[in-house]
């Protein structure tokens, strides 16, 4: 008996020894399969189209993540292909973009969905838990434009659609360049632009409004995406007040009173300033060219901020105090915006 008591007490330790190492290899075994799905669930599916703007599209590592729709695109080399991604809602667009691109991808495809879909519903309010997206893109450096059109972004939204429970439809989007225009819009199906356009703006032909109030990022005035050196022009009759004030901010700028309404019209980040218009103190005629526009002062890219104020402090949206309309894709472009459109539903909608 104290032979064998001793023998097992010597195999013991050697027994427990094995027992934490083969324990150890399983949890490793285990933490390295979740780290691959985990993986796997954040990038999704791979989808590369080439050919959307004519032709069949091709598509490697196609698949659906999770039981619940969603095929996502997560090739991270900036190509000029057509890229689509398609989701339910998951919290916000942005949180839904987030889950399956990487984040500066994401970051610009939500910034840019949200801006075309800000026309046409309430983000904070509308959205529901079973809505859902899908949206074609493109990402890369051919997206650059020509230089009449001024600098260009690194993504551009090609199509959209957009589930909304709460307005029982679905919303549209389709970028389409009309003969004569300088740059590419957004329209819904039908063929109406759809962002608002004022009838008394401050500039005649613009690419884009990338901010206006309302939008959440505090903003007090509009922004109109427009080259460098783009004439500004007087809205309305007014009296000049003032120009070129905190420089530093606003950059070369313009305070108008407007005749009618008593309003201000501000205008920053000029390149320049007529100063054989803009007078303060004089009156300038509506539709006068009273400055260029510019990238001057805190700003990083060429715009025009066009702000329209009662009184010192209180900023209101031009969009609704003033006359607005949309344009509307003409008789010599709808067969080609048609076509257009039925390529990218095509696609929106998962067509081979």
């Amino acid at each position: 008996m104290p032979l064998l008591a001793r023998k097992q007490s010597n195999w013991t330790p050697l027994l427990l020894a094995l027992s934490l190492l083969l324990n150890l290899y399983f949890v490793l075994s285990h933490l390295r399969a979740g780290s691959s799905a985990d993986s796997d669930s954040r990038h999704g599916d791979e989808t590369s189209v080439a050919g959307a703007e004519g032709g069949k599209g091709s598509r490697t590592g196609y698949a659906t993540e999770g039981g619940a729709g969603a095929t996502h695109t997560t090739t991270l080399a900036r190509d000029s292909g057509p890229r689509i991604f398609r989701s339910p809602l998951r919290g916000s667009i942005a949180a839904s973009l987030e889950n399956g691109l990487p984040k500066e991808e994401a970051d610009m495809l939500a910034a840019h969905l949200a801006r075309s879909l800000s026309w046409q519903l309430n983000l904070r309010a509308d959205p529901r838990p079973d809505d859902s997206f899908a949206v074609v893109y493109r990402y890369g450096p051919e997206v650059q434009r020509t230089p009449d059109q001024g600098p260009g972004d690194p993504l551009e939204i090609l199509a959209y659609e957009y589930r909304s429970t709460r307005l029982a439809r679905t919303l549209h989007g389709y970028r389409f360049q009309t003969t004569g225009s300088r740059w590419p819009l957004l329209w819904d199906e039908t063929g109406s632009e759809i962002a608002l356009r004022l009838v008394h703006s401050p500039v005649v032909e613009y690419e884009s409004i990338t901010a206006r109030l309302g939008d959440g990022r505090g903003h007090d005035g509009v922004d109109f995406k427009v080259p460098v050196g783009t004439p500004v022009r007087a809205p309305h009759s007014a009296k000049v007040l003032r120009k070129n004030w905190n420089v530093r901010a606003n950059g070369f700028c313009v305070d108008l009173l407007y005749d009618d309404s008593q309003l201000h019209g501000i205008f920053l980040h000029l390149s320049d300033v007529l100063d054989d218009v803009v007078i303060p103190g004089k009156h300038v005629a509506a539709g006068t060219t009273i400055a260029l526009s510019g990238n001057t002062g805190k700003t990083t890219n060429p715009h025009l901020h066009y702000g329209l104020r009662r009184g010192k402090n209180h900023y209101l949206d031009p969009f609704a105090e003033e006359t607005t309309t949309r344009l509307q894709i003409g008789a010599d472009d709808a067969a080609a915006f048609a076509a257009t459109r039925d390529r990218m539903d095509a696609l929106l909608n998962g067509a081979e």
